[in-house]
């Protein structure tokens, strides 16, 4: 560019003229002007048109985010930051001048925060009403509905069900499939069919919680748990004893199976009882 041109573009800088006037002004581009300015530390406003540059930044701000801040401090010109504070909760913040120019919003940190936050706990509100709303729909649908009365195949227990089930409680179907698994590594299997509904409880209801071998009342709570968390029997735990022991080819099945003491059966071992007198006799 003329050397006489860039003296022109600098003295009407200095004298408080717009680069965009300038540019007008000598049928130059914008951008060489602004270029110029720059080099020659004469951008943003020139001292005699501060007052007149504040006034338009504060006019912006009023008309165009009037609502949302209010200045605070630090303009210099349009293209540094200035010192700004939120009418809504206070918080000041910078941003550059230019933001008084557009009628965008101006977006306040700890406001947007607050809103989030606002909103993430009216969502799980929503949230936690729905489940109390559908819970009790559930209730009342529920109790329309008829109940049945079921026995579990487990522990004898009667309960009631909407429909037709076997087991009272997810306790006693794996009780039952962890039996039924024992039952099948031992040698029961090998002697004929075995009776999976064979349980303790059920032949303390059948056998009136009488002992076959000694005549004695067995008693479920005679156990103890040691530091180790082992489960230790008494002599008057109940255990299920095998009339024809099953090393003697007997099965496991109702008809083969009494309510015996632990201790009885354990002295009993794999030996057969004989009658006598209509009693049950142990052989020791």
């Amino acid at each position: 560019m003329n050397s006489n041109i860039v003296e022109q573009i600098l003295q009407l800088r200095r004298n408080g003229m717009g680069m965009g006037a300038i540019s007008k002004e000598l049928g130059t581009s914008y951008i060489k002007v602004r270029y110029h300015c720059r080099k020659h530390n004469l951008s943003g406003v020139i001292a005699n048109n501060l007052d007149a540059s504040f006034e338009t930044f504060l006019a912006n701000i009023k008309n165009n985010h009037g609502n949302e801040v209010e200045y605070v401090s630090g303009y210099i010109d349009s293209e540094k930051p200035v010192l700004v504070r939120c009418i809504k909760c206070g918080d000041e913040f910078s941003r550059a001048a230019q933001f008084a120019r557009k009628k965008s919003k101006v977006k306040c940190f700890n406001c947007e925060i607050t809103k989030r936050n606002e909103h993430h706990q009216r969502n799980k509100e929503i949230k936690r009403l729905r489940r109390v709303i559908l819970s009790e729909v559930i209730k009342v649908t529920s109790s329309l509905k008829e109940l049945k009365l079921n026995q579990c195949g487990e522990c004898n227990k009667q309960f009631y069900s909407e429909r037709k089930v076997r087991y009272c409680s997810s306790r006693c179907s794996k009780r039952k499939e962890n039996r039924r698994k024992e039952l099948k590594k031992r040698k029961a299997r090998l002697n004929g069919h075995v009776d999976y509904s064979i349980t303790i409880e059920k032949l303390i209801q059948k056998e009136k919680n009488v002992c076959y071998l000694c005549g004695g009342q067995c008693n479920v709570s005679d156990f103890y748990i040691d530091d180790r968390g082992s489960f230790i029997v008494g002599h008057n735990y109940p255990s299920i004893e095998h009339i024809i022991p099953i090393s003697k080819g007997g099965t496991h099945s109702w008809d083969n199976v009494k309510l015996a003491h632990h201790y009885c059966n354990s002295i009993k071992s794999d030996r057969k009882i004989i009658e006598d007198t209509g009693q049950m006799v142990l052989m020791i």
